[in-house]
């Protein structure tokens, strides 16, 4: 983590969850994240380092499944490079997301591949995966975790998968290396395959802004960050405020495929195009400014409603719309 994230950018994106009341005063990201990975990880391929980590705990042919994933990481960095092909996406999560999922998709269509051709190993493997014990400690740790910091995550190895799967067919080689050539590039498309698998495919529009917010804003303001906002983003904003878990994850909708409730998903399905700019002045909190683009007139209003419901709960009722 520290090897994608400095101390300097992780304090400014605490302090913009914090402005966006999506953390307490004391909770610490990356120690909710920290102790989270802890529980789920069984494997790491390290691409700086090109080696492969297993967590202890798994034993015998129970890993192999583990090992098989991670090794497909390793192969496709060899063609792909795949530290460098996510670099350029570090201030676009929209795009990073696509991206991951990919990478995560592929790992995980040959680990069920694998698994399939082997139904011992796989038996073995799933034994691991439903020992009470860890799914104790798992479920624990995910019932107090802020959704939003680990959903895109799991994400990854749930719509990754299946875009894959539709995508390389009978030929994974040659359909993986498609994929790499010419990919999926939005949250969108992963979380409507058919806006990518379609006659006609459907990209996000690019949104840009037509000057410098700071030098309109006036003396002492200065820029925090700048990134797009996509779909999947909006929906969990949404969800967070407007959800039945106080903004933590959903244990029983993620195992039924639902990552956020139906009005923060039904909102955020009109996306196509966003970009958030946070800056700051001493003594002022932290201002954000977005903007978004919806296939519709009335899809952004339908987006429109929500958010000002969740700017509502985000704010105890005082927030009001004006201009």
């Amino acid at each position: 983590i520290q090897s994608e994230i400095t101390p300097e950018e992780l304090e400014r994106d605490t302090r913009i969850m914090r402005r966006m009341g999506m953390i307490g005063p004391d909770e610490d990201p990356m120690e909710l994240m920290l102790e989270a990975m802890k529980e789920m990880i069984g494997g790491y391929y390290n691409p700086e380092e090109r080696k492969l980590y297993l967590i202890a705990g798994m034993t015998g042919e129970a890993q192999k499944p583990v090992i098989l994933h991670e090794l497909i990481h390793a192969l496709e960095d060899q063609h792909y490079d795949l530290r460098a092909r996510s670099e350029p996406f570090e201030d676009d999560p929209d795009r990073l997301f696509a991206e991951k999922c990919l990478i995560e998709g592929s790992a995980e269509f040959a680990r069920e591949r694998y698994q399939a051709g082997h139904p011992d190993v796989a038996k073995l493997y799933m034994a691991e995966q439903a020992n009470p014990a860890n799914a104790a400690k798992q479920m624990k740790i995910l019932a107090k975790m802020p959704a939003f910091l680990l959903v895109s995550t799991l994400l990854h190895y749930q719509l990754g998968p299946a875009f894959v799967t539709r995508a390389v067919g009978d030929d994974f080689p040659a359909g993986i290396h498609a994929l790499y050539e010419d990919g999926p590039v939005s949250q969108e498309q992963l979380m409507h395959p058919e806006r990518w698998f379609g006659d006609k495919q459907d990209y996000p529009q690019n949104v840009v802004w037509a000057g410098e917010f700071p030098a309109a804003a006036g003396e002492g303001w200065e820029k925090v960050h700048d990134m797009t906002s996509g779909e999947l983003d909006l929906a969990v904003y949404l969800d967070f405020f407007l959800g039945s878990t106080n903004g933590r994850m959903n244990l029983m909708g993620m195992m039924q495929g639902q990552y956020v409730v139906p009005r923060a998903k039904k909102a955020a399905a009109g996306w196509d195009g966003g970009r958030v700019y946070f800056m700051e002045k001493e003594g002022l909190p932290v201002a954000w400014i977005e903007a978004l683009v919806f296939d519709t007139v009335e899809d952004a209003t339908e987006a429109v409603d929500a958010l000002m419901d969740a700017f509502r709960k985000a704010n105890d009722g005082t927030f009001a719309l004006t201009g």
